[in-house]
């Protein structure tokens, strides 16, 4: 092989390893983008702040991703559920468990909030430990929850229980 041979050899290798590159670059503002119009909340996060934050998340926390990067997601809920969430997320974050499901109150705005159902799970990657926070928000559906129970269980007329107020009841 002469020095012919091998510089074109070498060339291959370096258009190769462009395309390659360009392809993961390509790879990652699809993923990028694929993420963002997903319609439920997506946070990446470790244990020392959010990594990640699609725009469903940025939506129902009120905040820019850049503002969410290197927070917490503890930064977000009503404080009488952090400790719940954190004993969940040290699980995944330990490593004793793959995913925890879960409800807490995420706090928007000065005297609102939203409900919503997390489902967290460790991601498979080597190193730091990381884990994905999906974040749906279930405030109208259980409010029509509650208010189903509630025709359910009383007349709709007088207002009075009925006899599933007593089965309802019973079976708390």
């Amino acid at each position: 092989m002469d020095d012919f041979d091998l510089f074109k050899a070498d060339a291959e290798s370096f258009g190769a390893a462009v395309l390659t590159q360009k392809s993961l670059v390509d790879t990652k503002e699809r993923l990028g983008a694929m993420l963002d119009v997903m319609p439920i909340g997506l946070l990446i996060h470790t244990e020392q702040g959010i990594l990640f934050s699609n725009k469903a998340a940025c939506g129902l926390l009120h905040a820019e991703p850049a503002r969410l990067l290197g927070q917490h997601v503890f930064d977000y809920l009503r404080s009488s559920d952090v400790d719940r969430v954190a004993l969940a997320l040290q699980t995944l974050f330990a490593g004793m468990a793959e995913t925890c499901d879960l409800e807490a109150v995420v706090e928007v705005a000065p005297r609102s909030s939203r409900l919503v159902r997390v489902i967290a799970s460790r991601l498979p990657w080597p190193g730091t430990p990381v884990i994905q926070l999906l974040l749906n928000d279930i405030t109208d559906q259980k409010r029509a929850e509650n208010s189903l129970r509630q025709l359910t269980i009383t007349d709709e007329l007088t207002g009075a229980y009925n006899r599933r107020h007593v089965c309802y009841e019973a079976a708390l």
